[in-house]
């Protein structure tokens, strides 16, 4: 066994020692062929009779499965003088053609879970480990509803009941590692979608030592207390901090609610950003406090001088879905094609309207 199991599994403790030992076997097992199913990863019938009863069996629930590695990831963040804790949300599809497995990921065509883990990495983006981790299926009765309907609900919905509760307790969780780990500056790391006031003010009790967040805005027209201006309105009158060049990555619209806009299709692009930061205090919502916030803008910025060709067709072939990775290689002509044509819409739409636009 690899020396990296014996310490990672320290601890593990599924009230039956046989447990203990398969954990173990199947950690090996698994990880060093984590791109083949079960069966071909335990190598025999046995084998994999002996996985299927470990999976199924009740004293193995998810804490219990993470339990010794966050304790692993513990040593290892004290060990460090920064570290952040970025959480977001994945999918597991497990469509099968035979049977429904988890719940709706889309308007039905895809089936599984919903991920949300909180991996912890150093500022150089080294990963020390998992936190912590969320999951659950959506209800497959929402697909009878319609989207109106299903955002009635979620407005009438307790907010601890909502699925965007995920992102206050993924911050808790940054927040006990910070307790943990008191020579260590903890960062809770948020998508657009933890935009959410309830997760300020949480950041703001001063009983016990709390996390260090940075949130991506979603809410860019929000009041502010002491501004007659708008949050993205105050950000536009700073001064330039400097540039930067970010790489987003493409995405599929939901099926499910397509009126917000992260949940509506995107093509891949580089972004050049203009970054500006000011310090403000939130307006809030109704019985809730008055949350202080350093906000950073990153803007597009326009280019000095037109790009070369070799900045150019990388350019154009984003457009077609070429993603530009370390290890791919030049674009083929289907995607410059579908580039091109792209690029050619943008242009006639430029010159059909940007003299009025101006």
């Amino acid at each position: 066994m690899q020396d990296w199991i014996e310490g990672e599994t320290q601890g593990a403790d599924f009230g039956d020692q046989r447990l203990n030992a398969r954990y173990q076997i199947l950690l090996e097992q698994l990880s060093d062929k984590p791109s083949l199913s079960i069966p071909a990863a335990c190598g025999g019938q046995a084998e994999t009779a002996a996985a299927y009863r470990f999976f199924d069996n009740a004293k193995t629930d998810a804490a219990k499965v993470l339990a010794p590695h966050r304790h692993a990831t513990l040593d290892r963040i004290r060990a460090e003088r920064v570290v952040l804790a970025a959480q977001d949300t994945t999918e597991v599809d497990l469509t099968r053609k035979q049977e429904k497995v988890g719940g709706p990921l889309d308007a039905g065509s895809r089936w599984g879970l919903f991920v949300h883990p909180i991996l912890v990495m150093t500022p150089e983006r080294v990963p020390l480990g998992v936190g912590d981790v969320a999951m659950w299926s959506r209800d497959p009765k929402e697909l009878e509803k319609s989207t109106q309907q299903r955002k009635k609900e979620r407005a009438q919905k307790p907010f601890e009941a909502k699925e965007s509760y995920r992102w206050l307790e993924g911050y808790e969780t940054a927040c006990q590692i910070a307790v943990a780990a008191p020579d260590t500056q903890v960062i809770s790391v948020s998508d657009s979608e933890g935009d959410i006031y309830q997760c300020f003010l949480a950041g703001t009790h001063d009983d016990v030592k709390r996390a260090d967040w940075i949130v991506r805005a979603n809410h860019v027209n929000r009041a502010l207390a002491e501004e007659e201006n708008s949050l993205i309105q105050l950000l536009a009158c700073q001064a330039s901090l400097g540039t930067m060049t970010v790489y987003v990555s493409p995405r599929d619209a939901s099926a499910l609610d397509d009126s917000r806009n992260r949940q509506k299709a995107r093509a891949s692009r580089m972004a050049q950003m203009t970054v500006r930061s000011v310090r403000t205090l939130l307006n809030p919502p109704h019985r809730s406090g008055l949350v202080p916030v350093y906000t950073i803008a990153q803007q597009k910025a326009a280019p000095k001088s037109p790009p070369t060709l070799g900045e150019i067709i990388p350019i154009i072939a984003s457009l077609g879905g070429y993603l530009n990775r370390k290890n791919d290689g030049p674009a083929g002509p289907k995607t410059m094609w579908i580039g091109l044509q792209r690029l050619r819409d943008f242009a006639l739409a430029w010159t059909a309207f940007a003299k009025t636009c101006v």
